[in-house]
Protein backbone atom coordinates (compact mmCIF):
# COMPACT_ATOMS: atom_id res chain seq x y z
CA UNK A 1 0.00 0.00 0.00
CA UNK A 2 1.47 3.55 -0.91
CA UNK A 3 1.11 5.89 1.75
CA UNK A 4 -2.24 8.20 -0.04
CA UNK A 5 -3.89 4.19 0.30
CA UNK A 6 -3.26 3.82 4.27
CA UNK A 7 -3.92 7.74 4.77
CA UNK A 8 -7.34 6.60 2.50
CA UNK A 9 -7.70 3.26 4.86
CA UNK A 10 -7.03 5.25 8.15
CA UNK A 11 -9.71 8.29 6.89
CA UNK A 12 -12.20 5.53 5.98
CA UNK A 13 -12.02 4.07 9.69
CA UNK A 14 -12.39 7.10 11.22
CA UNK A 15 -15.61 7.96 9.24
CA UNK A 16 -16.55 3.57 9.64
CA UNK A 17 -16.30 3.81 13.96
CA UNK A 18 -18.62 7.46 13.91
CA UNK A 19 -20.79 6.10 11.44
CA UNK A 20 -21.66 2.78 13.01
CA UNK A 21 -23.68 4.29 15.36
CA UNK A 22 -25.79 5.95 13.45
CA UNK A 23 -27.02 2.59 11.21
CA UNK A 24 -25.78 0.14 9.07
CA UNK A 25 -22.54 0.85 7.90
CA UNK A 26 -20.52 -0.56 5.19
CA UNK A 27 -17.45 -0.40 3.22
CA UNK A 28 -18.40 0.56 -0.51
CA UNK A 29 -17.25 -2.11 -2.69
CA UNK A 30 -19.35 -0.56 -6.00
CA UNK A 31 -16.83 2.03 -7.80
CA UNK A 32 -17.93 5.32 -8.25
CA UNK A 33 -20.22 4.83 -5.17
CA UNK A 34 -18.53 6.56 -2.91
CA UNK A 35 -16.28 4.92 0.05
CA UNK A 36 -19.30 3.85 2.31
CA UNK A 37 -22.28 3.37 2.25
CA UNK A 38 -24.63 3.94 5.38
CA UNK A 39 -28.52 2.96 5.00
CA UNK A 40 -28.06 3.84 1.63
CA UNK A 41 -26.58 7.05 1.77
CA UNK A 42 -23.05 7.30 -0.14
CA UNK A 43 -20.23 8.88 1.75
CA UNK A 44 -16.64 9.84 0.32
CA UNK A 45 -13.63 9.95 2.94
CA UNK A 46 -11.16 12.55 2.30
CA UNK A 47 -8.14 12.25 5.21
CA UNK A 48 -5.31 15.01 5.48
CA UNK A 49 -1.91 14.95 7.18
CA UNK A 50 -1.06 18.62 8.50
CA UNK A 51 0.64 20.33 6.11
CA UNK A 52 1.62 23.90 4.61
CA UNK A 53 -1.38 25.41 3.17
CA UNK A 54 -0.06 28.60 2.42
CA UNK A 55 2.74 30.88 3.16
CA UNK A 56 2.43 31.33 7.36
CA UNK A 57 -0.45 28.94 7.80
CA UNK A 58 -0.75 24.88 8.42
CA UNK A 59 -3.73 23.19 7.61
CA UNK A 60 -5.84 20.35 5.88
CA UNK A 61 -5.50 19.93 2.23
CA UNK A 62 -8.28 17.52 0.73
CA UNK A 63 -8.91 16.96 -2.98
CA UNK A 64 -12.36 16.95 -4.39
CA UNK A 65 -11.98 15.97 -7.89
CA UNK A 66 -9.09 14.74 -10.01
CA UNK A 67 -9.60 13.40 -13.73
CA UNK A 68 -9.27 9.71 -13.37
CA UNK A 69 -9.00 9.15 -9.72
CA UNK A 70 -11.49 10.80 -7.58
CA UNK A 71 -14.86 12.64 -8.29
CA UNK A 72 -17.15 13.50 -4.86
CA UNK A 73 -20.17 13.98 -7.10
CA UNK A 74 -21.09 10.52 -6.87
CA UNK A 75 -21.56 11.18 -3.13
CA UNK A 76 -24.41 12.42 -0.97
CA UNK A 77 -21.90 13.64 1.44
CA UNK A 78 -18.05 14.20 2.14
CA UNK A 79 -16.15 13.23 5.75
CA UNK A 80 -12.91 15.49 5.76
CA UNK A 81 -10.39 14.11 8.13
CA UNK A 82 -7.86 16.50 9.11
CA UNK A 83 -4.84 14.77 11.32
CA UNK A 84 -2.71 16.16 13.74
CA UNK A 85 1.08 16.50 14.33
CA UNK A 86 1.31 12.95 15.33
CA UNK A 87 -1.21 11.68 12.96
CA UNK A 88 -4.30 11.25 15.69
CA UNK A 89 -7.24 12.81 14.27
CA UNK A 90 -7.85 16.60 15.20
CA UNK A 91 -10.72 17.50 12.95
CA UNK A 92 -13.87 16.13 11.28
CA UNK A 93 -15.50 17.65 9.05
CA UNK A 94 -19.24 16.41 7.60
CA UNK A 95 -20.25 18.15 4.29
CA UNK A 96 -23.17 17.65 1.99
CA UNK A 97 -21.97 17.54 -1.36
CA UNK A 98 -25.06 19.72 -2.58
CA UNK A 99 -23.30 22.83 -0.97
CA UNK A 100 -20.27 22.55 -2.63
CA UNK A 101 -19.51 23.62 -5.85
CA UNK A 102 -19.59 21.50 -8.95
CA UNK A 103 -16.52 22.91 -9.85
CA UNK A 104 -14.69 23.23 -6.66
CA UNK A 105 -11.51 20.93 -6.89
CA UNK A 106 -10.28 21.16 -3.20
CA UNK A 107 -10.77 22.26 0.19
CA UNK A 108 -8.29 24.26 2.11
CA UNK A 109 -8.57 24.91 5.77
CA UNK A 110 -6.47 26.43 7.74
CA UNK A 111 -5.87 25.58 11.64
CA UNK A 112 -7.19 27.51 14.51
CA UNK A 113 -8.93 30.30 11.44
CA UNK A 114 -12.06 30.73 11.06
CA UNK A 115 -13.78 29.61 7.63
CA UNK A 116 -17.03 28.56 6.10
CA UNK A 117 -16.22 25.15 6.43
CA UNK A 118 -16.27 25.48 10.12
CA UNK A 119 -19.69 25.53 10.07
CA UNK A 120 -19.38 21.76 9.10
CA UNK A 121 -17.11 20.55 11.88
CA UNK A 122 -18.70 17.53 13.75
CA UNK A 123 -21.73 17.36 11.64
CA UNK A 124 -22.80 13.99 11.80
CA UNK A 125 -26.40 15.04 12.73
CA UNK A 126 -25.84 15.72 8.67
CA UNK A 127 -25.66 12.04 7.51
CA UNK A 128 -28.21 10.90 10.64
CA UNK A 129 -30.70 13.22 8.84
CA UNK A 130 -30.04 12.13 5.67
CA UNK A 131 -30.53 8.12 6.83
CA UNK A 132 -33.53 9.39 8.24
CA UNK A 133 -34.78 10.54 4.90
CA UNK A 134 -33.52 7.26 2.81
Amino acid sequence: MTEKEILGAFGERVALHKLRHLGRAKRQTIQHAGDLVIDGVRVEVKCSKLTKVNAKKRGWQFCLRRDGHTDISHSDVVVLVGLGEHCETEKVWVIPVSVIREDRRKINIVRGSKSKWGFWHDRWDVVAAMVEVA
